[in-house]
């Protein structure tokens, strides 16, 4: 449930932002930001064109005089262009020509005796209606709106087909050019679609006015050809700005005609959107989550987002339109707030370790739990684990020959001394209960060599107390004794405790064996006793580097447990001579008394007494037979049970 909500927790990040950005997304919040971002994808594209624009430019306006011209200057130019496919005029004649009314119709005799059908613009007002052209201009040509549709940043992006019945300059164009396209046109760019632009201005081929006047322009150039007239000329201000730059209206209307020849029409998938933004937020809450190290994660998420701005890129030249705003600020947005928050997370996580475990730990493992505090895994979890109790041997008396002051002193002394050892050979020093001590191999962190660890600390325990008792300040005090018990088992390890107080502990039937055993170096008169799980945990190259001498010392039942444990005794360093002297007599000695051959066992035990008189097993062998002898129990199976913990 703990690590489910972990989960959880981690994914509530990239998911509210996904959220949230999917709303804006949908609101359309932030969308000038989007769509000047969207206007980077256009590049210019290799056009093979059927429009020429002719341009009203200011050498034409030098050659043949102030604008406006007289009508009789287009009547001249139509009838100069009639090879072409079609004419279109972004000129809107909504006034009487100032040279009356001959010049005006000279213009619609043009337009009617020419072989290239002419379009002409008109204004669409906002009632609906139309401005313009002349009457008898509009009667002789078709008519189309040249207005322009701007976004919020005033920069054109988007068109318009047709509104109330009235067609767009470039569709009307298209539509006179090929009338069988006029349907499918209009099913294709339905509502306000994107114009493709083909690139900046001077993408398409420009003749000026004054050359087609002077016959320079050869006839096969604007044969069968789309020809735009329209002001290019500074001074005219029709120039607009545009998804790739400024550009002349007559150059606006080009690419619009061109989109709609090509249709070239840019999709916007919403749900696409979506998807990506989603997916985005993921990845980088993933990749944030996965990778530690600084330069990794940077890369990989440089490479993330040059990955989906190319997919982006490549979306486009197929006319489909990912979106780079959103996905792109969902992404940079789930990897900061994510990093932040493991920021925030992983420093607690150091400090909670610096707190909980600076006294308890050896330095070189609290360091390693610092630099990935993923291998503390609190709350209660099943490991495999040594554990370690020590007591002092008649701690009580001891004590009360001592002032306050006095034991105060003697004893953080001693536990000083126990615990650097315990930290030195890579134990947890869990917790100190009076004069005892329990500490734990195999947690925090995984310990493949804990058994070997623990046994070692217990042996210098043992030497470190011998140079404790000889030490100048403690020689008017009793030599203390203490006894230490191992045992390798499985346990509950983690924060026991309440939500307010706690403490890294272990709990379970293990701990408890292994205080049972410290507990029998008392009668047995040894200073250390393990459990047979723990020796079977030593490598033979263990026992050898360390010089360790094991005997098996008996088998028991301790109290709250149903089984009997082979317990064996591991002798300190500066008795490891005097035990191998009687080692096999020993051994021959247990297997008599496990038998219940009592008389065979007290006859080698005599001779083991004779050797070492003061042999703490041998003698407790004796006593505990010649007990046995005189209550001989029922079913004798070679393991005794201990009556006191």
């Amino acid at each position: 449930m703990e690590r489910f909500t972990k989960r959880k927790s981690k994914l509530l990040i990239p998911l509210s932002i996904a959220a949230l950005t999917i709303l804006l997304f949908l609101g359309g919040f932030f969308g000038t930001a989007s769509d000047k971002l969207t206007d980077l994808l256009f590049t210019n594209t290799e056009l093979a064109s059927d429009i020429v624009i002719v341009a009203i430019d200011d050498e034409s306006i030098q050659q043949i005089g102030q604008w406006p011209w007289e009508r009789n200057v287009f009547a001249q130019l139509i009838t100069a262009l009639d090879t072409a496919s079609v004419i279109g005029i972004d000129v809107n004649f909504k006034e009487p020509s100032q040279r009356g009314i001959a010049d005006d119709q000279a213009l619609a005799s043009a337009i009617r005796n020419s072989n290239a059908p002419v379009v002409l613009s008109t204004d669409l007002q906002e009632n609906g209606e139309t401005r313009g052209p002349l009457q008898e201009l509009k009667q002789a040509a078709e008519v189309g709106f040249t207005n322009i549709l701007t976004s919020p940043d005033a920069i054109v992006r988007n068109m318009i087909v047709e509104k109330n019945g009235v067609p767009n300059f470039g569709f009307q164009i298209k539509k006179t050019q090929k009338p069988e396209k006029e349907d499918e046109l209009k099913n294709i760019f339905r509502k306000t679609p994107r114009i493709y632009f083909y690139g900046q201005k001077e993408t398409f081929p420009i003749i000026s006015t004054y050359a087609i006047l002077e016959g320079t322009i050869p006839k096969a150039f604007i044969q069968n050809k789309i020809i735009l007239i329209g002001a290019t000329a500074p001074d005219l201000q029709d120039f607009h700005k545009t998804s790739v730059g400024i550009m002349s209206g007559i150059e606006l209307q080009a690419n619009i005609i061109q989109t709609l020849e090509d249709e070239n029409l840019l999709r916007e998938n919403k749900a696409l959107n979506v998807a990506s933004i989603i997916l985005l937020t993921l990845i980088a809450a993933g990749i944030t989550l996965s990778l530690k190290k600084f330069l990794p994660l940077l890369l990989t998420l440089v490479g993330v987002l040059v990955a989906y701005n190319l997919v982006a890129f490549i979306g486009f030249n197929v006319r489909t339109i990912l979106d780079l705003l959103y996905p792109n600020s969902a992404f940079i947005l789930t990897a900061g707030a994510t990093i932040a928050a493991q920021y925030i997370t992983t420093k607690k996580e150091k400090q909670f370790i610096q707190s909980s475990f600076s006294r308890y730990l050896a330095p070189q493992v609290i360091d390693e739990l610092v630099e990935d505090p993923g291998k503390l895994t609190l709350g209660g979890e099943r490991k495999k684990l040594t554990i370690l109790f020590s007591d002092i041997r008649g701690f009580t008396s001891i004590s009360e020959k001592m002032s306050p002051e006095e034991l105060t002193h003697f004893l953080n002394h001693y536990l000083t001394n126990m615990t650097m050892i315990v930290l030195k050979r890579n134990g947890l020093v869990d917790k100190f209960i009076g004069d005892a001590i329990m500490a734990l191999w195999g947690t925090p962190l995984a310990n493949k060599k804990q058994a070997r660890d623990g046994v070692q600390a217990a042996l210098e325990m043992i030497e470190s107390l011998e140079k404790f008792n000889n030490e100048p300040e403690h020689k008017d005090q009793p030599d203390i004794k203490i006894g230490i018990g191992l045992h390798t088992g499985d346990a509950i390890v983690g924060n026991m405790g309440s939500e307010t107080r706690f403490d890294y502990t272990a709990m379970g039937d293990n701990i408890n064996l292994a205080s049972r055993i410290e507990g029998l170096n008392k009668p047995y008169g040894t200073q250390i006793i393990v459990s047979e799980a723990l020796l079977n945990e030593l490598t033979e190259e263990d026992k050898r580097e360390l010089n360790i001498t094991a005997r098996e010392i008996d088998q028991v039942q301790v109290k709250g447990k149903k089984n009997g444990v082979k317990i064996f005794e591991i002798v300190p360093w500066t008795k490891c001579e005097e035990v191998e002297k009687i080692m096999q007599h020993f051994h021959e000695a247990r297997e008599y008394y496990y038998r219940g051959a009592w008389d065979k066992a007290l006859t080698t035990l005599e001779v083991i007494l004779k050797i070492n008189p003061e042999d703490g097993p041998s003698l407790l062998m004796k006593a505990r037979i010649e007990e046995l002898k005189q209550n001989p129990p029922e079913n004798w199976e070679g393991v005794f049970t201990m009556k006191t913990k």
